[in-house]
């Protein structure tokens, strides 16, 4: 929130001569008129050379219907903001006009930057007060269902358009905290998604939004390492890295975790509480508490799959998928089995025709594919760039050509090959494709080379 701690010359500091809808008032006098009168503050931040202050002066603040509404409805106040500085600098005033909208305590619910006409100020008043009004009700909600998440991201977007950063990273730090939790109502990923987009916007305007959330990666970290790890906090760890591009930091996580349980240990045990070695008589895990340890590698390997490859790290990359023709079966078998899952849950009329039900069918088996082709094309070009391995590099893509033949699978493997290094495959994946490909893709394939 933004904090009421002004020195006296901020309050006391003499304003603008009043005119118009304004008052001459001391920013301290307006807050208690505003207080006493249950109505909101006004604030024009101006300067002498700023030519489209004047303009207002002359066209906007001597309108009749502007001049009944503000005073009305509002305390208003004009400020210079050269001379009252510390009360331009409270309010990140860095254009002007500035027109700002506060209540009685000194918060801000709503801001215009630039030049507005009569009309204009009026309807974007009037859209401030709404939102206002929804704020006041979501609050009313918030208060009332302390655990909905959702509800906090809500009245956190709306203060996000009132410029109340403070309270808008508060709600959204708590939606953060305890999504997930068992007293709390979850939030699906893209809703935590949209948590942490609010708190990247915040963090331009307050450094301790960064903060707070680098805080949280570490605690995330420490769990996900540590010797009871969630899936919970490996989701949270890896939503942050989504928002805020946390690539290295992350991808150290996964080079943590592998030191830790190797790939070719079934499934992780928890680390030996005495500090002995895990074959020792002391550090020997019960087997209770070994069934309950979460495994975040095959998720954070999924996380990490692109960067790996980008870094040509290829050796982990095949150890991360185990039998490249094996995953190709399975993944072949998931999308069919996702396919007809969507489809069954689309409902589909009785009515409709085997053609449309065929389109239907081949629309959401893409959907399905496009992801799957993006990681095999992946572990294609892993393959392709370690010795002895382009056999099975070759099996692989005639496996993914039968799954689909279309241009687009054409393409991953010309890609990918190329990005191996391997230019003269490249070249024979585009010769085959001309041939295989109806004359309807071929162009297509063209443009992928």
């Amino acid at each position: 929130m933004l904090q009421l701690l002004f020195m006296a010359p901020l309050f006391l500091a003499p304003m603008h001569p009043a005119q118009g809808p304004f008052v001459e008032l001391s920013f301290a006098e307006a807050l208690a008129q505003a207080d006493d009168t249950d109505r909101l503050i006004f604030i024009d931040f101006y300067t002498e050379w700023c030519g489209p202050c004047k303009r207002m002066d002359r066209e906007t603040w001597t309108d009749e219907k502007v001049i009944h509404w503000l005073q009305k409805d509002a305390v208003a106040i004009k400020v210079d903001a050269d001379v009252n500085t510390e009360l331009r600098d409270r309010y990140r005033v860095a254009g002007y006009p500035t027109l700002l909208f506060l209540d009685s305590r000194g918060y801000v619910k709503g801001r215009i930057l630039g030049f507005r006409g009569p009309g204009e100020f009026l309807a974007e008043s009037r859209t401030i007060l709404q939102t206002i009004s929804l704020a006041q009700e979501l609050q009313r909600q918030v208060k009332h269902s302390p655990l909905d998440p959702r509800l906090k991201l809500q009245l956190a977007k709306l203060l996000l358009k009132q410029s109340d950063y403070d309270q808008a990273l508060d709600l959204c730090l708590r939606a953060y905290d305890f999504a997930g939790t068992p007293a709390f109502d979850a939030l699906d990923p893209s809703e935590l998604g949209d948590a942490l987009a609010h708190i990247k916007d915040i963090s331009k305007f307050l450094g301790r939004a960064r903060e707070e959330l680098d805080l949280r990666w570490q605690i995330e970290r420490l769990t996900v390492l540590g010797e009871s790890p969630s899936a919970r906090s490996l989701e949270k760890l890896l939503a942050i890295d989504n928002a805020f591009g946390f690539v290295e930091a992350t991808l150290k996580v996964y080079d943590e975790l592998l030191a830790a349980w190797p790939w070719e240990q079934a499934a992780p045990t928890p680390r030996p509480a005495t500090g002995e070695p895990a074959g020792s008589a002391g550090g020997q895990p019960s087997l209770n508490a070994s069934a309950q340890v979460f495994d975040g590698r095959p998720r954070l390997f999924e996380h990490v799959l692109e960067e790996l490859v980008r870094r040509k790290r290829y050796g982990e990359v095949l150890e991360g998928f185990g039998d490249p023709l094996s995953w190709m079966r399975t993944q072949a078998a998931d999308v069919q089995t996702e396919t007809l899952a969507a489809f069954q849950q689309a409902n589909p009329t009785q009515a409709a025709s085997e053609e449309a039900v065929q389109e239907q069918l081949d629309a959401m088996r893409q959907e399905f594919l496009q992801p799957m082709k993006r990681r095999a094309g992946l572990l294609y070009q892993a393959l392709l760039g370690t010795p002895g391995q382009d056999g099975v590099a070759s099996e692989l893509a005639q496996s993914l050509i039968e799954l689909d033949p279309r241009a687009g699978t054409w393409k991953v493997l010309m890609r990918n090959a190329r990005a191996a290094g391997r230019k003269e495959l490249r070249d024979e994946l585009y010769a085959a494709g001309l041939q295989a490909l109806p004359a309807g893709e071929r162009s297509r394939l063209s443009t992928g080379r």
